[in-house]
Formats: C-alpha cells, sequence, structure tokens
C-alpha cells in the first residue's frame, strides 16, 4: 500500500477516538512525514524501515527535544497500526528498531504560597470577585485543564467546560466530573475551603442562571478559555505574580498531590494522564523540591556554632 494512503486510513481510524487538538496535531506531524517520505522516494509502505524514521525525526528543523521525540512517537505509532494488518506489509520487527528520542527534562515552575495568597488578595479588585476566586480555588485543588474548566469554541465537537450536571456541593462529600483527553471522563473531590468558595460563587454572583456551563461571562454566555486565558494574565499583573496561566496551577496541583503522600496511580487517574510516564515528570519535579528545601547549608551551620562569621 502507498503511504499516503495508509495515512488516511489511519487518520480516519483515530478521528472518532482522539480529540480535535490531538488529530490535528497528527495530522500535521503525519502530512510532514508524507512530505519527507517523497523528498527521499519512499511511496510504499513496506519500503519504510527503523532507519527511515531515525532520519526523519535527525532531520527536523526543531532542536527541541519534545518535538523530536513526538514526531517519533506519532510515526511509530503509525506504523504499530500498520503492522497489524497483514495487507499493508508493515512487520512488527520494523516498529520494534524504531528507537525514541531522549528527553531533556525542563524545570516545572511552580506557584509559591506568597503567589497563591497575592492571587487571592488580586480578585477583591476584579469585577467578579468570587467567580474568580472560585476558579483560582478549582484550579489548584483538583489539577484541571483550561479545557475541562471552561468552554473552547473551537472544539465544538468535544464536551469542554465544567457543566452544571457535573458539579456536585453536598455537605460531606463534593466533587467534579470533567472530560478529559481522549473523551475520558473522571472525578476529582474538592476540599472544603473550594467547596466554599464554589457555593458562595453560585449563590451571590452566578444567581439563577439557566446555563449549563458553571463559569459564566457577560450576557450568561459560558466562559471561554481565551476568556480564562486573559483573566489569569490580569489576575497575575494585579498580583505581581508573573507567568500566571491554567497548566501552571496543574503543575502546582501534581506536585503537592505527591509532597502529600498522594501515589503516582492516583495522580495519574486524577490528572487524566494515559501512561505513568506523563505522571514521572511531576515526581521528578517533586524530588527536585525536596532536595531544595531539605539541603543544609554549610555557612548557616557553621555560624550557628560560631566557627565562622560575616
Amino acid at each position: 500500500m502507498l503511504i499516503r494512503d495508509a495515512i488516511e486510513e489511519y487518520l480516519a481510524t483515530k478521528r472518532p477516538s482522539i480529540t480535535h487538538d490531538t488529530y490535528e496535531w497528527y495530522t500535521y506531524l503525519l502530512d510532514f512525514f508524507q512530505r519527507w517520505c517523497d523528498t527521499h522516494h519512499l511511496t510504499v509502505l513496506a519500503e519504510l524501515k527503523a532507519p527511515h524514521v531515525a532520519q526523519f525525526v535527525a532531520d527536523t528543523p526543531s532542536q527541541n527535544t519534545h518535538t523530536r521525540h513526538a514526531r517519533a512517537q506519532v510515526v511509530k505509532s503509525f506504523l504499530r497500526w500498520c503492522s497489524e494488518d497483514d495487507e499493508l506489509g508493515v512487520r512488527e520487527r520494523t516498529v520494534s528498531r524504531i528507537e525514541m528520542p531522549k528527553i531533556e527534562q525542563s524545570e516545572i515552575h511552580l506557584f509559591t504560597d506568597t503567589d497563591i495568597r497575592q492571587l487571592f488578595k488580586a480578585c477583591d479588585q476584579t469585577r467578579d470577585p468570587h467567580r474568580n476566586r472560585a476558579i483560582i480555588h478549582l484550579l489548584l485543588d483538583t489539577g484541571v485543564r483550561a479545557s475541562e474548566l471552561c468552554y473552547d469554541s473551537t472544539r465544538p465537537e468535544e464536551e469542554t467546560g465544567l457543566r452544571m450536571a457535573n458539579l456536585f456541593i453536598g455537605r460531606g462529600d463534593s466533587y467534579i466530573r470533567v472530560m478529559g483527553k481522549g473523551r475520558k471522563p473522571r472525578s476529582i473531590g474538592l476540599g472544603q475551603q473550594t467547596s466554599l468558595a464554589v457555593r458562595r460563587y453560585l449563590s451571590r454572583e452566578r444567581g439563577h442562571s439557566l446555563s449549563q456551563f458553571v463559569f459564566l461571562s457577560r450576557g450568561d454566555e459560558p466562559l471561554s478559555v481565551r476568556m480564562l486565558q486573559q483573566f489569569l494574565g490580569t489576575l497575575g499583573k494585579l498580583a505581581h505574580v508573573p507567568d500566571c496561566h491554567a497548566h501552571r496551577f496543574r503543575h502546582t496541583f501534581a506536585v503537592m498531590q505527591l509532597m502529600q503522600g498522594t501515589s503516582d496511580l492516583v495522580l495519574m487517574q486524577l490528572m487524566g494522564h494515559t501512561t505513568l510516564e506523563s505522571t514521572k515528570l511531576y515526581t521528578r519535579a517533586m524530588t527536585s523540591l525536596q532536595a531544595r528545601q531539605s539541603g543544609k547549608s554549610p555557612v548557616d551551620h557553621m555560624i550557628s556554632l560560631r566557627r565562622y562569621t560575616l
């Protein structure tokens, strides 16, 4: 089979089971791979070998190791799918020989306790303080993605945004249910302070709106992901906290969960990850944070023993 035809068939089978963004990413990378194959006079699937994939990844103009890894991963997943159909002519041995590039781990930036206090205080300077405090509480207490909290108009075929039907505020048990990547639902519990913040928003600002969405903007319209990004940027400036965005709350949530004893497997479920590999990123960040916090200063120790003066 022609590589071009196999790619089209693969994308057609994947489309119903992946998100809009993931589908667009797969399409972009496989189209890029198709053009690379044409340039190297590769047209038939059976001609593809592991060294071809390695060369494709090496030829990428980006020096970003995440980009290189993503390209190898998408092509390898495509070829693995091809190997499961005897008619396509791709051997499992070929797929198994494709090596994944190593990823250089970048440092994860977390919010400090001071940052969080300043952000909550800055909410008092905004137009909808109760709504905005509830948003900060939920982002920090659940680690949800921006599109799981707010409506994304660019993905109308997916269930984005927290719905009233998926918000459960009880006297003893409160939680939310969100639709994660790959259309996989999950439930996340809420702490007492977050439950109280959401109650106050619902009773004091949201009122009796008939909208299905929890968080609203002006005119009873759902708060969009773009509006959330703008709000967090503005709030960060008011609070003098740079780099304020939803994913930083997600990073902070994950590391704090691990610091409090949550296992990798439980965190994987809370985060909506499909593999432990993504969760290990936060395990490494936690280890680094613990090392910084527990490290002893030789100078401070000597001063405490009065062996050294400044």
